[in-house]
């Protein structure tokens, strides 16, 4: 059976972060930072998501902070990678495991 993406949540943990993210279509996702320095953070964000082969994209997205992220998800092997450019400058760059949460989103 494929791994259904659009309105699954996966827990995402990449270096000092735990996120939930609720991928709801290609252009929509909510992010919900659980563990890290933005601790409590939620926020929805229209993003820009392209499938570049079976269950590997590539999306963007900024956030309301000003910040832009780009991120690779391959989804059947569980590994996630992110730029994080903040508004003021700079660049972070995040790497880490996905895991498809059986039970759902928290918050539905």
């Amino acid at each position: 059976m494929a791994l259904r993406i659009f309105g699954s949540c996966f827990l995402a943990y990449m270096d000092d972060y735990v996120a939930m993210l609720r991928y709801e279509s290609p252009t929509r996702l909510t992010i919900t930072v659980l563990e890290g320095p933005d601790a409590g953070h939620r926020e929805t964000v229209e993003n820009a998501m392209v499938e570049l082969r079976p269950g590997l994209f590539f999306s963007t997205w900024r956030e309301r902070s000003g910040a832009v992220v780009a991120q690779i998800a391959d989804f059947p092997n569980g590994v996630v990678r992110a730029v994080v450019v903040p508004a003021g400058g700079g660049a972070v760059i995040l790497a880490g495991t996905l895991r498809l949460l059986d039970a759902g989103c928290d918050d539905e």
